[in-house]
């Protein structure tokens, strides 16, 4: 039938690697995709993948934001926040759409906020 097109289809500007650990702020103007350690903050004015290996401690703030790996911090999705099987939010979210698979965990607590009231 007709496939729906994952994130990890799209074209990825930035790829920080699973074998790569990174402490800073990081700011991105495409789509990101981290795959290894990253601590501190991170802005991405696109979307960003956070994929099965990935280890972040940091706030997150993206467009729509698909989270396989683990998050220890405080997510803010100006569009969706999708929590895959086996994803792991320790944090606070912030989006106007909230999908989490069964298989995932979250832990902390949700505010629904359309675009229109920031």
């Amino acid at each position: 039938m007709f496939k729906k097109k994952t994130p990890e289809a799209k074209k990825v500007d930035t790829l920080i690697g699973k074998e790569t650990s990174i402490t800073g702020k990081l700011e991105a103007r495409g789509i990101l995709r981290i795959d290894g350690r990253y601590e501190g903050d991170i802005y991405a004015e696109s979307d960003i993948i956070i994929g099965e290996t990935a280890l972040i401690k940091a706030d997150v703030k993206g467009i729509n934001i698909t989270l396989a790996g683990r998050v220890e911090g405080n997510i803010k999705a100006e569009n969706k926040l999708e929590i895959r099987s086996g994803g792991a939010l320790i944090g606070d979210v912030t989006a106007a759409v909230l999908s989490i698979e069964e298989g995932s965990l979250f832990a902390g607590s949700c505010k629904m906020e359309l675009k229109d009231q920031k």
